[in-house]
């Protein structure tokens, strides 16, 4: 494949006038969206035109307590839930939409709480599986994008609450100050605070994001540690969390479950188990195989599937015998500690941290049920954690979360009662989103265009390479937030040019547009990764290094770094990139883990 000849010029270089409208037509794109023109994206016209629906005769699950009200007809108008009330007294507004209900339930749509959108064709994921709400933890501009498009009607998805940027490192106050000034300023609803936050900067963090009315959510930062995060009443993203920072990764220490439960029950701060993720994490070390053969795997894209796969998938080669087995104490200790939280009253809602590895948007909310069921949730705590508590924490009681009068109409239909068993959430009807009623029939036609969509995207960006590489640029900013489709396409330019010529590349891209997609931390990193998976290691140790380059204070990065010389053969400089990460943050466990099983190696060698 020819590679970016229209920035090109003869002898390989990239030529300055070229690349100048190239960088313009990118930074259009922050101006233009240019979705692809799909039947699943917009409303039609007769939908536009007639803003009635009614549910007649259904049993309704309000969620408001735990109650089913029998015989209703639910009236929809205009978005909203119009009137409520008996079958035989509420009158049928002419011109309306009427959907049978007898023997069905009428339920509230459900709240993924932790979710990674990283591509459009992801959203009938989630509106095919009842999700009509999702809190986008990691966002770009092109999700604030989606977002007002979704609320204002003119695109079909479930509406969107994203933080902004991650915010990964900040060690003074004025520094905090500035990354949340900026993204309350890009319009983002929230923060999400990761791991190497000093305890001066996190205090500005909390302080600012609360001037801005913003949501707060987040990893608990090492410095303040759980204690901090309980003071400043910080929404927690994992359970997991709680095991590195308050437990300091002794997964068999269960003596201070009381204290911890104590802690967060006084302080009145939400949790957010993921207990799926990290499910799926030890089945991708334990039974890769099996978990990429599950029927929903084929909605993935195909590149993302290559990622997950063997060969490539992350966690796969990352944990040995040992390593699996502190992986499952882990999940336990976390499992009895969700359980004394619940009992204690602790608020916690659903969140599945969709597209991490192994995760599939949409189809992951039924598992966390489930997970919450087997902790001893009812049912109906198990979808008061995925309704009603989740939109409170969001937009506050009013807006969404239960079947009343008054709140957005988002709403789905099953053929069994919800309260009996989570399982009869899938017996789905349909699902309504903002007042537009999708019945189960087109739900399945939505997901079914989903991986021809992909193909198309993919078609687009390999067929406009060499004609209109500005277009293709533009698409990827506009369509793939994380890179991963732009991975895919690097990788066939190191494949064809080398290393060197993608350095070229990087390095203009980085001088001229340090916002593009192809040279965020996370996107280059993940390009490293797919290298390994493709036996490149090195290519990949020099992606690696050139990620430590641009982020020095990453300890991901060095992680990854340390990971590639470890799959090269050369464990001295590994030990030495994970130490180093370790000096960055001194808690990041895959560092921890790796350098113990590394440090015994060696002398078990030198022994020999």
């Amino acid at each position: 494949m020819v590679v970016f000849p229209s920035i090109l010029s003869n002898d390989g270089a990239i030529n300055p006038l070229k690349f100048k409208t190239l960088i313009n037509a990118l930074l259009a794109s922050a101006l233009t969206i240019c979705l692809p023109v799909q039947a699943t994206t917009m409303p039609t016209d007769k939908q536009k035109a007639n803003g009635i629906t009614a549910f007649v005769n259904v049993n309704v699950v309000p969620m408001d307590k735990e109650r089913v009200l029998e015989g209703q007809t639910v009236v929809v108008r205009d978005g909203r839930i119009a009137e409520i009330g008996a079958a035989s007294k509420v009158k049928i507004p002419h011109g309306a939409t009427r959907i049978e209900g007898r023997g069905k339930y009428l339920m509230p749509g459900l709240v993924d709480m932790h979710a990674h959108l990283y591509a459009w064709n992801e959203t009938p994921l989630y509106l095919a599986n009842g999700v009509t709400t999702i809190y986008n933890l990691n966002g770009r501009p092109v999700h604030l994008a989606w977002r007002d498009r979704i609320n204002r009607g003119e695109l079909l998805g479930p509406t969107i609450y994203t933080c902004g940027p991650t915010i990964r490192r900040a060690e003074r106050a004025d520094e905090a100050r500035r990354m949340v000034e900026e993204q309350a300023r890009a319009g983002y609803d929230s923060i999400k605070i990761y791991n190497n936050i000093s305890v001066e900067a996190y205090e500005a963090l909390i302080e600012t994001a609360r001037q801005h009315k913003m949501l707060i959510v987040g990893h608990i930062p090492r410095a303040p540690g759980l204690e901090g995060v309980l003071k400043a009443k910080q929404s927690i993203a994992h359970a997991e969390e709680y095991v590195y920072t308050f437990f300091k990764n002794n997964v068999d220490d269960e003596s201070r479950l009381p204290e911890a439960v104590a802690m967060t029950r006084d302080a009145g701060v939400q949790l957010t188990l993921t207990f799926v993720a990290f499910e799926h994490i030890i089945q991708q070390v334990e039974s890769l195989p099996a978990l990429i053969a599950k029927p929903e795997m084929r909605y993935m894209a195909p590149w993302v599937r290559a990622e997950w796969s063997p060969g490539s998938n992350p966690y796969n080669s990352r944990f040995d015998a040992d390593g699996l087995v502190k992986l499952k104490k882990s999940f336990a200790l976390q499992k009895k500690l969700a359980k004394a939280l619940h009992a204690a009253g602790v608020r916690i809602v659903t969140g599945t941290d969709a597209m991490n590895p192994g995760v599939v948007p949409g189809f992951s909310i039924n598992e966390e049920l489930q997970h919450l069921v087997a902790l001893g949730f009812t049912p109906f705590e198990a979808i008061q954690a995925a309704t009603s508590y989740p939109a409170e924490f969001l937009a506050g009681a009013g807006e969404f979360g239960t079947v009343t009068t008054g709140k957005r109409a988002d709403l789905i239909l099953v053929d069994g009662n919800p309260l009996q068993s989570v399982a009869n959430i899938e017996r789905r009807a349909g699902v309504m989103t903002r007042g537009r009623w999708l019945p189960e029939t087109e739900l399945r036609r939505m997901l079914e265009d989903v991986p021809a969509a992909y193909a198309r995207d993919e078609q687009f960006v390999k067929t406009k390479f060499e004609t209109d590489t500005a277009s293709v640029l533009r698409f990827l900013d506009e369509q793939d937030p994380y890179g991963s489709l732009a991975n895919k396409v690097v990788t066939d330019i190191i494949n064809a040019q080398g290393y060197a010529q993608y350095r070229k590349i990087y390095d203009q891209l980085r001088k001229n547009y340090p916002s593009a997609t192809l040279v965020q931390e996370n996107a280059v990193n993940a390009l490293g990764y797919r290298l390994l998976g493709l036996d490149k290691k090195k290519e990949a140790i020099e992606i690696f290094k050139l990620n430590v380059e641009a982020y020095p204070q990453s300890a991901n990065a060095y992680d990854s770094l340390a990971e590639g010389y470890m799959l090269d053969g050369d464990k001295e400089l590994s030990i030495k990139f994970y130490k180093k990460a370790l000096e960055i943050d001194p808690n990041f466990s895959n560092s921890i883990q790796m350098l113990k099983k590394l440090e015994v190696k060696n002398d078990e060698a030198q022994q020999n």
